[in-house]
């Protein structure tokens, strides 16, 4: 038995062997219900039902019960119940802020082997800033309370652990383009959201890949979704989120189909390294309108302009261009001004300005 293993992933796996155990046996659920009851009290099919669908966590006597009636050996018995007491076990999502209808969802993420995810409007979860995070919580449900979203943050960032960990499950995920423009918490916040996202890229566990906004239509536009691979379970678990709470996805069909989704999605996104070429992109162009709104404009309404000596021959042609002295500022020669030492070439003069502005003037003609 694997050691350090959540509750979550141990009832998934106790419920699994619960079912293949009674399948062996040939039993039903009304006929497993009858015999339980023979050995035991408060057994009904409804109960069995709950226990397989991880609805209810048995307890080890429970397990015991079952290993007489389906007739188990003494090691699988033994198995079952320690299974049966880690499963009873908490996580540490139990005693956190983390909503309980994502309680499963943290235990399988805590577990996963492979994590393989589409999004199409946010940043995943286990990718999130701290900032970025508690942005999507506020925009989310405003009326939180400030210490609740505290403790909410405090968990996601927890749990983002899990992908840089020291053997941490292997991560594939595709972003939709507008994921990455859509400006959650402002410019600042999204600034250090892609700078996490491009130091994640250099994980040898994360692979990011990232669908243009210019493709059009792709298979995942009717909403995000996760594949997991996890450790003795039978096959991978697909889920969903949305308005009405977590979804999960067990049939074969249903996994088949979102298996095959995100094959397709892969296929139609950028490679690794041109998807992380965007991110940059997109990251300097966030860059750039910070310190553009950081800028200001300098009223020059009720100055005195005059023709420019570069402005044409007799001012008659060539560029017509006006200008206006500065001459309380401390001018100095641009190292743009050409020739050897700035002797040659066009003279030019610059001035710094308040904030990122900057004045230049032809120093043969101030």
């Amino acid at each position: 038995m694997d050691e350090g293993v959540s509750p979550t992933l141990r009832q998934w796996q106790l419920a699994e062997a619960l079912q293949g155990y009674r399948d062996r046996a040939s039993m039903t659920l009304d006929q497993a219900a009858a015999k339980l009851r023979e050995v035991g009290k408060r057994w009904s099919k409804s109960k069995i039902h709950r226990i397989e669908t991880r609805s209810y966590a048995p307890k080890p006597s429970e397990v015991e019960q079952f290993a007489e009636v389906y007739g188990l050996s003494k090691q699988e018995t033994e198995e079952l119940v320690r299974m049966s007491h880690e499963a009873r076990e908490k996580g540490w999502w139990q005693s956190s802020a983390m909503p309980k209808t994502f309680h499963t969802m943290a235990g399988l993420e805590r577990d996963a082997k492979e994590i393989r995810q589409w999004e199409i409007a946010l940043i995943p979860g286990l990718m999130q800033t701290s900032d970025y995070a508690r942005a999507v919580i506020e925009s989310i449900e405003p009326s939180t309370p400030p210490d609740v979203v505290d403790s909410l943050v405090a968990a996601r960032t927890t749990r983002g652990r899990v992908i840089t960990r020291k053997s941490p499950p292997k991560v594939h995920v595709i972003l939709c383009e507008m994921a990455l423009r859509c400006p959650v918490g402002g410019r600042k916040v999204m600034r250090g959201q892609l700078e996490k996202i491009i130091e994640l890229t250099n994980e040898r566990n994360i692979l990011v890949q990232v669908a243009p906004i210019a493709g059009g239509v792709n298979p995942g536009l009717e909403g995000g979704f996760s594949i997991l691979s996890l450790p003795q379970l039978s096959s991978d678990i697909g889920y969903a989120d949305g308005v009405m709470g977590p979804v999960y996805l067990e049939s074969q069909d249903d996994v088949r189909r979102c298996t095959m989704r995100f094959a397709a999605l892969a296929t139609l996104a950028l490679s690794p390294k041109k998807s992380t070429e965007l991110v940059r992109t997109i990251l300097t162009e966030y860059q750039l309108s910070e310190r553009g709104r950081g800028m200001t404009a300098l009223d020059l309404s009720r100055a005195t302009w005059r023709k420019s000596s570069r402005s044409g021959a007799n001012s008659g042609g060539g560029q017509c261009v006006e200008v206006i002295a500065l001459t309380s500022r401390p001018w100095r020669r641009s190292n743009r001004t050409g020739g050897a030492n700035g002797s040659g070439g066009n003279c030019v003069e610059v001035v710094g300005l308040r904030g990122d502005r900057v004045a230049v003037r032809d120093n043969k003609n101030p």
